[in-house]
């Protein structure tokens, strides 16, 4: 596989002048390029409850009619105070954004203040006539389209597009790929295409398949484990039979379940049996400190689900409190 470009703490920052006769149509600041991906700030005002609200975008000018690349952002947009400490307003998104050809921008509406309230000199925001909009932002970019010389060897073709991969590499990673290249005798093959599956979750896949690119901080795989988009991630991951992400996922769930509800616990005991990780089920058990939690969690849909062996531990745990 390619090689991807991860990058932490970046920062760019645009100052927008003449605001005080601006009508609230599209302006977007120049093109910024980091390690050769390009961004771009963009504002607008947008009506609600009949004020203005001030929206700033951020947008990865290099997906943009590029099918076959993929980027994961992770982003603060400031509103930067010009006058006195305490310099800046913030809106902060603590979910991982994904681009694509198809959607590359990410946008939010600036906090706490509509767009008449931004223009008042007491609150320090407008100075010469102008607003500074500053955006903080981990990324990782891959771009599957590109084939490189003397490394790609492979295209592998997903709604029509085609990505490029090398064989021994995308081998290593999934016994999917392995089976159906070596094991079936199709190692001549330069040419092969996925149905059932969209380009943005596969590219995904790939993506956080990457022995090179980690997962993001514990706090976000937590946030994703509770959603329904992981068992979708999950079970592609179990289709293609790549074993990196759902032992990435255990190796942190691990070190990180004992702040969490009872209720995220057993979304993290439904993943350790569906994914066979019985560490991480015996991590989970003993976060149930007494005997009540632990029947109450038998009465969740979770519980049901599980197999009889998981639900043997549940029974031992009961042991601890006799």
């Amino acid at each position: 596989m390619n090689n991807p470009i991860h990058c932490d703490n970046k920062t760019i920052k645009w100052r927008f002048e003449n605001v005080k006769e601006w009508k609230g149509e599209k302006r977007y600041s120049e093109e910024f390029e980091i390690d050769s991906v390009k961004w771009k700030i963009g504002i607008e005002l947008r009506n609600r409850s009949g004020k203005q609200d001030l929206y700033a975008d951020f947008y990865c000018c290099s997906l943009e009619n590029v099918k076959g690349s993929i980027c994961a952002v992770k982003a603060e947009v400031i509103l930067l105070r010009q006058i006195g400490e305490n310099n800046h307003l913030s809106r902060f998104s603590e979910n991982v954004k994904y681009f694509d050809s198809d959607d590359y921008r990410y946008s939010c509406d600036v906090p706490t203040y509509f767009w008449d309230n931004i223009l008042l000199q007491q609150n320090r925001l407008v100075k010469n006539n102008s607003i500074i909009i500053e955006v903080n932002f981990d990324f990782i970019f891959y771009d599957f389209s590109r084939k490189v010389p003397n490394y790609s060897d492979l295209v592998v073709k997903v709604e029509d597009v085609e990505l490029h991969f090398n064989k021994g590499s995308l081998c290593m990673l999934s016994d999917y790929f392995y089976n159906l290249l070596i094991t079936n005798n199709s190692a001549q093959s330069s040419e092969i295409k996925i149905d059932d599956v969209k380009l943005l979750d596969f590219m995904k896949l790939m993506m956080f398949s990457h022995p090179n690119v980690p997962f993001w901080q514990a706090i976000e795989v937590i946030e994703f484990i509770k959603t329904d988009d992981c068992d979708k991630f999950l079970d592609l991951a179990s289709r293609f039979k790549i074993k990196t992400i759902p032992m990435k996922i255990a190796t942190l769930l691990e070190t990180s379940n004992n702040s969490n509800s009872k209720c995220v616990i057993m979304k993290f005991i439904k993943f350790a049996d569906k994914f066979n990780f019985p560490r991480l089920l015996q991590t989970c058990m003993q976060s149930f400190k007494s005997s009540k939690e632990l029947k109450e969690a038998t009465k969740t849909v979770e519980f049901e689900a599980l197999s009889d062996v998981s639900k043997v531990q549940f029974l031992r745990r009961f042991l601890d409190f006799e």
